[in-house]
């Protein structure tokens, strides 16, 4: 049976950590929404536990041209919002550096 409105990401961690439900190995037959929600949580957790963890990492991925294409399209998106803008270096001043969280 599909699922035809996922619950909220938030709504999932809460359930997550209040033991509401269990696996879908562990679920019995009376609970099949549990089973879909244990399935789409185990399924989210693989993913973000097979992202890449550095830009080297996304580089060497088979799929490294869509990580590529994610990360244009985040900084066309923050260009065009004016989030940031380029500015002289202050003579003996710090740079707080930052990196991409894949």
């Amino acid at each position: 049976m599909p699922i035809t409105c996922a619950p909220k990401l938030s709504q999932l961690v809460q359930q997550i950590a209040q033991s509401e439900f269990t696996t879908s190995k562990e679920a019995n037959k009376n609970h099949h929404a549990d089973d879909e929600k244990a399935d789409f949580v185990t399924t989210l957790i693989e993913e973000v536990e097979n992202n890449p963890k550095s830009l080297s990492e996304a580089q060497a991925h088979s799929n490294w041209s869509r990580w590529k294409e994610a990360m244009d399209s985040e900084i066309t998106t923050l260009n065009h919002a004016g989030k940031w803008s380029d500015v002289p270096k202050p003579a003996h001043k710090n740079i707080v550096g930052s990196k991409w969280v894949f």
